[in-house]
């Protein structure tokens, strides 16, 4: 198991794009809800990554970060889910199952029991053009965090970012705003394609057409 680390630099600034959100601001609860913490178990040691809500119960994650799991748990919070948990805000989801992979490209999607308290992050329909602002999300090294950064350098088959990505969050999604929707762009991986082999193994998951999106971060260290 592996864990990825991205692009170098953070650039804060305003939304070239229109007038949405900026990095002076960040996607609302609404939508960062939709990003889990990941837990795999193997050999008696525990890795983290994390994984992005895409329909009311399949999670798209990495692959390494479930990879030759003895056990996987998914943690989502639970405000207005139930009372399940008196003293914590975070559920834990334990009967989790990969339902395909992708060991090449570094993809994995969960099966869990379907939530309808958290919206699924709607994947987009378009193609992402420099300078507009991504948000990434996710649960690096088990620890919640959003940084936000322009995309930079994108071109018909990937796309990259400015957005700082740390150290063990793979997984992670990569998150733009457009037309009054937040829209998964991408999520982050220990490698970078040049083609879009995710979106046939999305679509049969979710039984619909998708958008290709972005396996954009990967590591970069020498």
């Amino acid at each position: 198991m592996r864990s990825s680390i991205g692009v170098l630099l953070v650039l804060f600034g305003t939304n070239v794009y229109g007038s949405g959100p900026d990095c002076n601001t960040s996607p609302p609860p609404s939508v960062t809800d939709a990003v889990f913490k990941i837990t795999s178990e193997s050999g008696g040691k525990k890795y983290s990554g994390s994984g992005v809500l895409i329909s009311p119960a399949l999670v798209l994650t990495a692959y390494h970060t479930v990879d030759g799991a003895e056990k996987i748990t998914v943690s989502i919070k639970t405000k207005n889910l139930s009372f399940i948990a008196l003293f914590s805000n975070v559920k834990i989801i334990s009967n989790v199952k990969i339902i395909a992979q992708d060991k090449k490209n570094d993809i994995a999607i969960l099966e869990i029991p379907k939530i309808t308290a958290i919206k699924p992050i709607p994947i987009h329909n378009r193609e992402v053009k420099d300078g507009e602002i991504i948000w990434n999300v996710g649960f690096p090294n088990g620890f919640f965090s959003i940084t936000c950064g322009f995309a930079d350098g994108t071109d018909s088959s990937s796309v990259r970012t400015t957005a700082w990505s740390y150290y063990g969050g793979s997984g992670g999604a990569f998150i733009r705003y457009n037309e009054s929707e937040y829209y998964l762009v991408g999520m982050m991986t220990a490698i970078e394609i040049k083609y879009h082999a995710e979106k046939e193994i999305i679509e049969a998951a979710l039984g619909k057409p998708v958008y290709p999106i972005a396996l954009l971060l990967y590591d970069t260290r020498p």
